[in-house]
Formats: structure tokens, sequence, C-alpha cells
């Protein structure tokens, strides 16, 4: 096999993952001998440990093929047209470091391709505390921010949430995002109608004290670019340039999670959801590097739930098969749901509710949970707590009681039993369900004493659409089918009540709190 020796760098060589074009502080090269390129190969360069020993094993890609470096630390790729970055995949061995935003420095932004090979080393920096056996998982959903308003209550709402969260851990944290991040921020930049980037949300993460991962939405996509050829990828340019590539893996714990963008996007605001074919062959290569003992979690923006529509569902089912521990995470839909995919393992898909409630209007989405975002503790053999956080709000807040006699609808309507909701105990639990795989426990009391169990039924919560009727510019949201409503006929009706809700994890919370007015929705 021919092969060249690259004496020369086309870039300086970064250190700590330094994704700047300017290559990092130093040049690592005066005690590295020169690569010797293959033939067809194109991207080089060496990975390090900080103490300049040889990372031998790293997964290297630039989005669309792997490769692992050799004995040497030496990562050799024939290098895509369309490739933008090159990256590994932190190894759990090694400590996640992160820039002034919180992004993991694990890319390297390539610059137009040449004739020449193009070289670039990173350097990983070892930690003995790494693999954890326990680890806290913060997934942020659509938090959508557009406007200077938006952009105080994020940092001020979840993000300073989730760093009191995690001041109060024992174990390592870190975060990964949904998708939407912005909300057609460039598109609103050229009407001139708000002064917020996708560069300035980006900055927002500055103020989250663990690395944060990026997932793209479908908003994140620059709706502003001209139709033409490859309108797909040049849409991505905007995000990619103020937040990371957008498929990429990385190693924490004994997971190996996978973030990949599920838009298909094809015209400005028009889009399908699925992976293209070129996607699903980078994840059959990332995942031949990945044993089948290790947790795989897959990070999308769109859900797939039952969806038959989603482009190469059963492609990404197959490849995740092997593994006995998977999840899946998405956003997109503004409410908390679990689905468990039978038909694929029992496999758990939970879509986390969005992070600005109903766009920032008020305190809560349209299912009826708080602002907020989800929490996964995992340990070695999988999830072993997981739940929704509401901003600003104990965890122990995971519903609330409703006086149905006050709200639109519920006023004159009736269950299916025919029994007047008047004359039930309605309580909506927003990351319940009653399902085989994900069951909870929801029980009335009265006075004290167990009187009975409640029933689940996902219908419309009035208390929301009231309040966004009477409190916000939107008519006609509506959110029948997701919002997780208990009730039952209680023994008396003068009787104190409250509600007893175990979750699937063991966790117990009460319930006790009964809303009755709409206006409580309108601001904390």
């Amino acid at each position: 096999m021919m092969k060249r020796i690259l004496y020369v760098f086309v870039v300086l060589l970064a250190i700590c993952c330094n994704k700047a074009d300017d290559g990092g502080d130093k040049p690592l090269g005066s005690s590295l001998e020169p690569i010797e390129v293959e033939e067809g190969k194109d991207l080089v360069g060496y990975i390090l440990y900080s103490d300049g020993t040889r990372a031998e094993g790293v997964v290297v890609s630039d989005g669309f093929s792997c490769t692992v470096t050799n004995e040497k630390g030496v990562y050799q790729l024939a290098r895509n047209d369309k490739a933008r970055h090159v990256f590994f995949s932190y190894p759990n061995n090694c400590e996640i470091t992160f820039d002034g935003n919180a992004v993991p420095e694990y890319y390297f932004k390539l610059p137009a391709k040449t004739n020449t090979a193009l070289r670039h080393d990173f350097t990983l920096k070892k930690s003995g505390q790494i693999p954890p056996s326990k680890f806290v998982l913060y997934l942020i959903a659509d938090s959508q921010v557009k406007l200077p308003y938006m952009e105080s209550r994020f940092v001020d709402d979840i993000v300073a949430d989730i760093n009191a969260d995690v001041a109060g851990r024992n174990y390592p944290c870190i975060a990964v995002t949904l998708g939407d991040d912005g909300d057609d921020n460039l598109y609103h930049v050229s009407k001139g109608t708000t002064t917020t980037t996708f560069k300035t949300v980006s900055n927002l993460y500055g103020h989250l004290k663990i690395p944060c991962f990026h997932c793209i939405g479908n908003h994140d996509h620059d709706k502003t670019i001209a139709s033409g050829d490859d309108y797909y990828y040049r849409s991505l340019s905007s995000y990619e340039e103020a937040f990371s590539p957008v498929n990429y893996s990385f190693n924490f714990g004994n997971v190996h999670f996978v973030v990949m963008d599920d838009v298909r996007y094809t015209a400005p605001s028009t889009y399908t959801s699925g992976l293209l074919d070129e996607q699903v062959e980078w994840l059959r290569q990332d995942l031949s590097y990945v044993p089948t003992d290790r947790q795989v979690y897959v990070c999308l923006h769109i859900p797939i739930r039952g969806a038959a529509s989603f482009q190469n569902r059963d492609a990404l089912f197959d490849l995740l098969k092997p593994y006995p521990l998977k999840r899946i995470f998405a956003g997109h839909s503004h409410y908390n749901h679990h689905y468990i995919h039978t038909k694929h393992d029992n496999l758990h898909e939970w879509i986390v509710s969005a992070a600005h409630g109903l766009f920032w209007r008020g305190i809560i989405a349209k299912d009826g949970s708080y602002n907020g975002y989800g929490v996964c503790v995992v340990g070695k053999n999988g999830v072993e707590d997981e739940y929704y956080k509401s901003a600003k709000f104990d965890k122990s807040v995971q519903g609330r009681m409703l006086d149905p006699s006050k709200f639109t609808t519920w006023k004159d309507g009736r269950d299916n039993d025919n029994v007047r909701w008047t004359d039930k105990v309605i309580c909506n639990i927003w990351n319940s369900d009653n399902q085989t795989y994900y069951k909870w426990k929801v029980e009335l009391y009265e006075d004290g004493k167990k009187t009975m169990d409640m029933s689940l039924r996902n219908c419309q919560d009035y208390s929301v659409s009231d309040w966004i009727d009477m409190y916000t510019e939107f008519k006609s949201i509506n959110n029948t089918h997701n919002c997780k409503i208990w009730r039952a006929v209680p023994v008396s009706k003068t009787s104190v009540k409250k509600v007893r809700a175990v979750d699937p994890y063991g966790n117990e919370y009460w319930i006790t709190d009964v809303v009755n007015d709409p206006s409580v929705f309108v601001r904390y």
C-alpha cells in the first residue's frame, strides 16, 4: 500500500480538544513522529492523553464514517465531501472537558477540503473517577429562546434550577438538550423582530455548571437560506457554528450516547422525521465499536413512538437490537410521554415536556406540567430513577388536584361511566402512565385513609385550556390525548382529600394542592 508521510501541518494542532480554527495554544508536533498517510486517506491525526501517552482504540469520525486510533494513537479517515467536522467519541475513562458555553470539546471544525491531507490532533484528560458507577443525566427539551426576556427566563428558571440540583448531588452530572434550543432565530433576526441569535442562545449555556451536549431540532435549522442543491446540509450551518455537529456519539459511565438529527428538513418550516441512509450507515459503523454489555441511549428531537412514517425506523431498531439496555429520549411534542416499543424489546422512549412550557407565556406546558426538564439517575445496569423536575419547585411536585366545577367543559361534562366530573376527584400527574412496563400506582385518601385506587384517562386538562384562552394570545392549542388525568368518585364529598402516587421506581409523591383558578399559571 502506498503511503505518504505528512510532515507539514495544514492547520496548527489543537490541545485539550480545542475546536477553534487557530488550533489552540501550542503545537504538539515537535514530540511526535510524522504520520505515514495511507492511500485513500486525507484526514489524520494523533489522539494523546494529557500525560503524553498514546490513546489507543478511540473512535474518530467525520460524521459519515468511523475509525479507531491504533497503538500509536493515530487515526486515519477518508474525509467525506460533506463533512464539516472531525470528532472523537469521548472514552468512558476520560473527563469531559467543556468550553465557556458548557459545550464539550470533542470536535474540530474542518477548513475547506483540498487535495492535501489534513492533520488534526486531540488531547484527552484521563480521570481516575471515570467511568462512574452512577451519574445524573439532565434532559432539556424545547427551550426555544428567541427574545431577550426568554433569555433571562431560561437562565433564571431552567439553568439556575439545574445548577441548584447539581450542587446537591454526590455523582457526576451531564446534560443533553433534545432539540429546539432556538426558535427560527435567524428568520426572526432577518425580520428585525429579535436580537437573539443562535450564538446568543449558545452563550446562555455558559451559566450551566456541567457539560451539555446538544441535539438539533426543526426550529434550529436555518429557514432563511435559499432553496437549491444540498438544502438540508446548508440549513445546518448556523446551528453547527453556534453549538456542535448534529450527528455524534460519546461515552459516559456504562452508557454509549448517540445524538442524531432526525429532522428531514426540505424547505423553510417543511420537514418530515427520520434518518437518512448515510446516517444509518454512520450509526452502524459507530455501534460496531460498542460492546453489547454497554447501555445505548439515543437522543433525538422528533419522537419515534409508533410512527411508521419515521424514515429508517426499522433500520434504527435493528441496529439497537443487540443491546439489552437501551433508551430513546426525544422532545418536540411539548408534553411528557413514556412510550414502550413492545415489538422492539420493550424499548423505552421518553418524550420530555418543553422547558419553555407554552413558549414562555406562563409556567406550564399544554399537558399541565410546569416549565422544567427531565432527570435520570443512571447506574451500571440501567436507569435507577427518573422523573420530571419542575423549575423552582421541589422534586415532590409531580401533579395537582383540580376542582372540575371551576373549569369550562368539566363543569357540565360526564365521564364514560356517566358520572359527572364535578362528582369526582380529578388529579393531573403529568409524567405518569399505567402501562405494563411503566406503571404508576395512584390512590385516593380521604380524611387520612385510603379509600380507593384512581384510574387514568388520557384527556384534556381544562384548567390548561382555560388558562390558554384567558391569559395568552393562543386560542386553538389543545392536548386532548396526552394529559394524564386520574379520577375517582370519592366516598364523601366533604372529606379532606389527598392523592398518593407511586412511580415505577418506588418514589412516593403526595398531592394535596387543589387548583381552582387558571390565573395561578400566569407567573411564579
